[in-house]
């Protein structure tokens, strides 16, 4: 079989009329492939062949995937499969910080994959993310951008980056460069949509199964951290440690229980808990000593998101009320 015919109509096709159409296909099946030599039947053949087990490797592959890094691994495998590619890099989105991650570099060491990592954002990866919109460049000494960070530092003359989206929203980008300008045609295009489609699909997978792997860690955390509260005769250990249970199911930097002081004389209550035990925690006082608009907020049952010295939303408060006053 080396393809199909397609028949539209405005009713449903049955009896006598579906089997004459069936037997004429038949025949115009059997004089297309009349016209083909036996050379170009076989070629068509193996391409099926190869195709078919390119896909089933590459559902194989896929099936195995349970994180960013392993899922960039395997699109730079199957894109390897296809055709040389002098350098690649696979962007995603980290679904909890939202910073934009390299997850695979090609042609890179690992201080330049760093510094591209670092300055995507501002150079091509995060446009197409932002827009949505596929970038190719056919040579950079023609179509340069003053305003775009060196990235790597490694010379490149072309380059293609496409989106990789889930439920039409842009979670990554796959990108081909290389040194030589106009390097990259048609088929590295559709190679390209081929390798984001396969991401797109698995990355929705991979946070499904975080999301439900996250909540099932959190209920069971909450149960235990609960249990021991009630439990407890000495409250600040129970506290800590309960922060510690939750802390680690969410999979945060920092869980923290914060008085807020409205004087600078009073003595904080703070309960703090990170991963590193006993690693100074910088944005205390910020937490602690919120503005008047800010305690306005939190007051009336709102979070609120205070920005750091990095310029990102990375605080997310949750109010304590004692009647109607944060705690």
């Amino acid at each position: 079989s080396h393809g199909f015919l397609a028949l539209a109509a405005p009713r449903p096709i049955e009896g006598p009329v579906l089997a004459e159409l069936q037997r004429r296909a038949g025949r115009i099946g059997d004089w297309i492939a009349g016209g083909l030599s036996q050379e170009e039947i076989d070629r068509g053949n193996r391409w099926l062949i190869g195709q078919s087990a390119r896909e089933r490797s590459a559902a194989a592959s896929l099936a195995g995937v349970r994180s960013v890094e392993d899922l960039g691994r395997v699109i730079e495998s199957f894109s390897e499969q296809l055709f040389p590619i002098e350098y690649s890099g696979i962007y995603f989105l980290d679904p909890y910080s939202g910073a934009l991650r390299l997850v695979y570099a090609k042609g890179l060491n690992e201080l330049e994959r760093q510094n591209a990592e670092r300055t995507a954002p501002q150079r091509h990866p995060g446009q197409v993310i932002r827009t949505g919109v596929p970038v190719e460049i056919e040579d950079t000494a023609v179509q340069s951008d003053p305003t775009e960070p060196p990235g790597h530092g490694r010379l490149v003359r072309s380059r293609i980056y496409l989106p990789v989206r889930v439920e039409g929203q842009t979670v990554g980008s796959i990108g081909f460069a290389s040194s030589q300008p106009s390097a990259f045609g048609k088929q590295h295009h559709e190679a390209l949509a081929f390798l984001c489609d396969l991401a797109g699909v698995t990355y929705a997978r991979i946070r499904d199964h975080e999301e439900l792997l996250r909540r099932g860690r959190m209920l069971e955390a909450s149960a235990i951290a609960n249990e021991r509260l009630l439990k407890a005769i000495e409250w600040r250990a129970a506290a800590t440690a309960a922060l510690a249970l939750v802390g680690d199911a969410l999979g945060v930097s920092t869980l923290a229980l914060v008085e807020v002081q409205r004087a600078a004389e009073d003595e904080p209550l703070d309960f703090i808990w990170q991963p590193v035990f006993g690693a100074p925690w910088p944005h205390r006082d910020r937490v602690a000593r919120l503005t008047g608009p800010e305690l306005e907020q939190m007051c009336g049952g709102h979070s609120l998101e205070l920005a750091v010295e990095t310029g990102r939303r990375s605080l997310i408060l949750k109010p304590v009320l004692v009647g109607d006053q944060v705690w």
